[in-house]
């Protein structure tokens, strides 16, 4: 699933003016089984210009697909930024 996630969040703005390019996305078994909501997994996010963590509502549709609802980068000096899905990323 993180290369799912890492497609859908590398050329989203929030992204590309936080974390830069990309380097990698790991999934945070911790941070996702202490999360509130079992339907948020939580991924570690490294790029080239910074680190921390991004909360990912994921849906299950009736096709069996995922699709993501919400994104939201958590930076690792505690800003937070919600990732605009609705827009198409800009590579």
């Amino acid at each position: 699933m993180s290369v799912e996630v890492q497609d859908e969040l590398a050329g989203r703005p929030e992204i590309q003016e936080n974390i830069g390019d990309i380097e990698s996305v790991k999934f945070n078994f911790t941070r996702s089984t202490n999360h509130e909501d079992d339907s948020v997994f939580v991924y570690d996010i490294q790029g080239t210009q910074g680190k921390g963590y991004v909360e990912v509502e994921q849906v299950t549709l009736e096709d069996g697909t995922e699709t993501f609802v919400s994104a939201e980068l958590t930076m690792s000096d505690g800003r937070k930024i919600t990732i605009d899905l609705s827009r198409e990323p800009r590579y």
